[in-house]
């Protein structure tokens, strides 16, 4: 994970070093000098400094906070010698850090070769509740406790390199056993951003009732725990802050203070000190741990070899083998299930230290069961150069679960299993990666650098506006905090903010302050317009803003001369204008949603990287030549869609002239909403063509006829797109067609023949508002692939013939699922062969 970290870094800072201008010669020295050790720190990270990955992430997170707040000292107007003497001064502390972790290296590399270990052994302990594996361990840490000399104050430190080792579980029963044994006893968690005087508070208060100044409350301690048996554990990372509490309790005082901590490398002069490392549970163990919880008590057989497998992938953690046994539990034991449930494990074990891990755990930042989709997927990686193929690998390797949808072979979108998504958030913490927050979280450590907030209530978020945020994702929040504005705007270096089906009525100007902002998502949110301001974001890349109350963009969009993604309106349903000067924007590759002014529509010829172009409200056959024109000169468009005003498509007479078009080379989705007297001629061998949909296209000329040889075509939709009295194909047609739209054919009375050979890969098929259609078509059970059969609000005659009993039933009777409706958003009549 740190080394995917590192490369991001790297990748990211390289080309901004090359632009910067001689005249910061000093201050760009030192930026490339941290990119040297950041070069230095990936080539040096090996197995024995495994334990010192959680500072090594930290020097990272410092030195690219480092760089990004110089970087905007570089993009204001006020860059003078104090924001220099700044960078100057953190550019030392974070040398400093990296000369530690090479000295921490070079100690690892010698004690290896050495093979020296820290003294005490033991097996592990796992769940608070759980005694398998702990006995040992428990049993040396409360001999510890109640040996030793009776008036020496004694340390005891319970070190777990690894997260889910169980050092809080331990803890916790060493505890209980404090209660039991011993005059008074407290437990303190102490943060990274430890407070004394309110540490040594809490302490007291565990003790008894007061609040006190740092040195009265040292007086108070000292005084209170004369002559008394006492016991502290301090849930710690840095074993240093002992230094600074030890002078509240004796040296010669019957105490014993107990520390977990991640540190194996700990040394206190003139302390009784004991050093306990936690190891993984044995085999043997593990599995008997597991299967206490995912069968209370004995795995059945068939399900044995499953669960050894499963408990491999846990490495003998036992937080991890809890965790996975109760998710476990609540599967259920069939075998089929686990076996899925064991591929995805074993995928999720070889993300480790990839770019994919990444991408994995920035998913789990989203909700569970959230959708997301391949092109959301790349918007939000693409500054990362990790695009379409990391989405594909994590797909491959059962990270995340494909959605496919029946009209398309191609892969859109995908979910997060919910058993993995658990795994996730438990990663997220552990990696510094980002945090889950919950109306219950009112602390957050500085190193936080990516939140998710979702479905429900916020809780309080004062604390986040003082984070070094990266990313922000808030989804399906309808209640807001009056400050939600100064929450948002307070990460200064953010890069990606999701407001997704927020309550939120505006963006303050203050948001081209973000100047770092990437990836903008306003989707479903209750936005009414975009600010000025937002023509600041030079950086932008993605701006996402459809099913929204937007209706036109600011003019200043057209200074967002990176912006590779402009999504906004609601399809067919409503568009945005787009300002005169979007030529400027040479770098988009998506545009939709949009609707373009006549005299601005030529600028299109300027946007030869575009890859998908949906554009609606196109007025009239002059407006649609010029798009065509321009349409033409874009190369690379795979994706077109065109709607026609609506007053234009109730029109029957206004027949639009697609035949002006000459498509790019290498267009594969056609979408046209609009009256065509004709389809032009090159659409019937225009073989890249992989789904196609007109709609109100009235034409005279058989469909089928004209599609049914594309070798390509996987779905073809036509609603309300034929005037004609038959229709039909040749034999062998339609190779690779899976579905199937049929729609409002007002005059549509029979469906000739389905002929050997044809239709052979269709799946789907629908056919709504046929009104004098009479029945399915002769040969209609040569469909063998087909799976679903919608019929919606079509005559009573032509559903009976295919129900049970009626005439056509032999020519369905091998499709597993026949829906019948009479509108298509009502629930759906269902007939089982």
């Amino acid at each position: 994970m740190v080394e995917a970290l590192v490369t991001f870094i790297l990748q990211k800072w390289s080309e901004q070093l090359k632009q910067q201008p001689p005249l910061l010669h000093g201050a760009m020295k030192d930026v490339e000098w941290i990119h040297g050790e950041l070069q230095r720190v990936r080539i040096e990270r090996e197995k024995p400094v495994a334990s010192r990955l959680r500072l090594l992430r930290r020097v990272v997170f410092e030195s690219e906070n480092a760089i990004d707040e110089f970087m905007v000292s570089l993009a204001s107007d006020d860059l003078n010698f104090i924001h220099h003497q700044k960078f100057s001064i953190r550019f030392m502390r974070v040398r400093r850090d990296f000369e530690e972790i090479h000295r921490g290296i070079d100690e690892c590399r010698l004690k290896a070769s050495t093979k020296v270990k820290i003294s005490g052994v033991s097996s592990r302990f796992s769940g608070e509740c759980d005694l398998v594996g702990c006995e040992k361990d428990l049993k040396q840490v409360e001999e510890w406790l109640m040996g030793g000399e009776k008036q020496k104050r004694s340390l005891i430190s319970l070190v777990g390199v690894d997260d889910g080792l169980g050092k809080n579980s331990l803890a916790k029963k060493a505890y209980h056993f404090m209660e039991r044994h011993f005059d008074c006893f407290a437990w303190a968690f102490v943060s990274e951003s430890v407070n004394i005087r309110d540490l040594l508070n809490r302490i007291l208060k565990a003790f008894y009732k007061k609040q006190r100044r740092e040195e009265e409350l040292q007086e108070a301690i000292l005084s209170y725990l004369q002559g008394k048996r006492y016991g502290i554990v301090l849930d710690i990372w840095e074993v240093s802050v002992w230094e600074e509490l030890k002078s509240a309790f004796h040296l010669e005082g019957n105490g014993k203070i107990i520390f977990t901590t991640s540190n194996e490398s700990i040394n206190l002069d003139k302390e009784v000190f004991h050093v306990h490392m936690l190891s993984t549970l044995s085999n043997s163990l593990a599995l008997e741990l597991f299967c206490k919880k995912s069968f209370h008590g004995e795995c059945p057989k068939y399900l044995k070899e499953l669960a050894h497998n499963m408990v491999k992938n846990c490495h003998g953690l036992p937080l991890t083998m809890v965790t996975l046994g109760g998710l476990m539990a609540r599967i259920g034991t069939d075998p089929t299930d686990w076996k899925t449930i064991l591929e995805d494990l074993d995928g999720a074990q070889n993300l480790d230290g990839s770019v994919n891990q990444y991408c994995f755990l920035y998913c789990a930042l989203f909700p569970k069961g959230y959708e997301i989709t391949k092109n959301t997927f790349i918007k939000l990686f693409t500054p990362e150069d990790v695009a379409g193929d990391y989405f594909m690998e994590l797909v491959d390797r059962g990270m995340l679960k494909p959605i496919m949808h029946y009209y398309d072979s191609n892969l859109r979108r995908c979910r997060m299993h919910n058993l993995l998504h658990a795994f996730a958030n438990q990663m997220l913490e552990k990696e510094d990666f980002g945090v889950i927050h919950t109306p219950k979280i009112t602390k957050f450590t500085k190193w936080v650098r990516r939140i998710g907030i979702h479905n429900g209530t916020t809780g309080d978020l004062t604390e986040i506006g003082k984070l070094n945020l990266r990313s922000f994702i808030m989804t399906s929040i309808h209640q807001l905090p009056s400050y939600m504005n100064q929450v948002i705007l307070s990460p200064k270096l953010l890069r990606v903010l999701v407001l997704e089906d927020v309550a939120i009525k505006k963006l303050p100007q203050e948001v081209g302050d973000l100047i770092h902002l990437h990836y903008l998502s306003l989707v479903k949110s209750g936005i009414k317009a975009l600010p000025a301001s937002i023509g600041k974001l030079q950086n932008l890349l993605s701006l996402c803003a459809e099913k929204t109350e937007v209706t036109s963009l600011p003019a200043e969009i057209r200074a967002l001369h990176k912006l590779r993604h402009l999504v906004v309106g609601d399809y067919a349903k409503r568009v945005v204008l787009v300002p005169s000067g979007i030529k400027n924007l040479s770098n988009l590759q998506i545009l939709v949603g949009v609707m373009i002014d006549y005299n601005s529509i030529d600028e299109l010829i300027s946007l030869t990287q575009l890859m998908k172009l949906d554009m609606g409200e196109v007025k009239d056959r002059d407006e649609l030549r010029k798009l065509c024109n321009s349409v033409h000169k874009m190369r690379r468009l795979r994706h077109l869609a065109i709607h026609m005003s609506s007053s234009n498509v109730k029109d029957r007479s206004k027949h639009q002239e697609l035949g002006i078009l000459m498509p790019p080379p290498n267009l594969e989705d056609l979408y046209f909403n609009g009256s065509l007297k004709e389809l032009p001629k090159w659409v019937a061998s225009h073989n890249s063509l992989r789904m196609v949909q007109l709609v109100g296209a009235k034409l005279m000329e058989d469909p089928l006829s004209i599609f049914c040889q594309l070798p390509n075509l996987v779905y073809l939709g036509l609603e309300d797109a034929y005037m004609g009295r038959k229709m039909g194909c040749s034999a062998k047609a339609f190779p690779k067609l899976r579905s199937l739209d049929l729609a409002r054919m007002e005059t549509l009375e029979e469906w000739t023949e389905i002929k050997e050979g044809s239709f052979q890969k269709l799946e789907y098929l629908a056919i709504g508002d046929c009104m004098k259609l009479k029945r399915l078509p002769q040969g209609f059970q040569q469909l063998n692939a087909l799976q679903r059969l919608l019929l919606v609000n079509m005559q009573e005659e032509f559903v009976r013939r295919v129900s049970i009993g009626g005439e056509d039933h032999l020519m369905v009777q091998q499709v597993p699922r026949i829906l019948v409706s009479h509108k298509y958003d009502e629930k759906m009549r269902l007939f089982s062969s």
